[in-house]
């Protein structure tokens, strides 16, 4: 799937359980930035083609709704039966997105909390992390997450490049 929606991104990777490499993996999730041609969004385009040649199809949510729209996008890969979360970011969120999408619910709130407890507001959809939570307290020196609070997020391929490049990380 990841190979199929890549020539119509900007970037994208696999997300979620497979990146965290679970034995047990219930869908697939791909993180992507949507490459646009002439203001036309060609991940949107590619995903209704895959549909109308029937190897995906919209995925019901829990209420019998479908989810898809500009960032979220949940599908069914008919051939295995599978679902696919597509989530779109742009490389500002790339980071944060990155980040979110890979860590399980316990690392999210791991880092939501300690991100908390260090004055750091922590949302999936900021430009930046960390930043500070008010102005005042940027003066002052301000905490960061630090990447040995959490492990999960130097493994992967490229992980600790984006972590450096993207992310104000402070001791080792």
């Amino acid at each position: 799937m990841k190979a199929r929606l890549e020539p119509v991104c900007e970037r994208i990777e696999i997300a979620g359980s497979i990146r965290r490499q679970r034995p047990l993996v219930r869908d697939i999730e791909l993180l992507c930035i949507p490459r646009f041609i002439d203001g036309v969004d060609m991940l949107d385009r590619e995903i209704a083609s895959l549909v109308a040649r029937r190897v995906l199809r919209y995925r019901p949510n829990k209420f019998g709704g479908r989810v898809y729209g500009l960032k979220n996008k949940f599908m069914l890969y008919i051939p295995a039966s599978i679902g696919v979360d597509i989530f779109s970011t742009d490389f500002e969120c790339w980071a944060v997105a990155l980040v979110v999408r890979t860590g399980g619910r316990a690392t999210n709130r791991r880092i939501a909390t300690t991100a908390l407890r260090r004055g750091i507001a922590f949302t999936p959809t900021d430009r930046a992390l960390p930043r500070p939570m008010a102005k005042s307290r940027a003066a002052r020196s301000v905490k960061y997450l630090r990447r040995s609070d959490f492990p999960i997020l130097s493994r992967g391929r490229g992980s600790r490049q984006w972590l450096q490049e993207s992310v104000c990380i402070t001791g080792s």
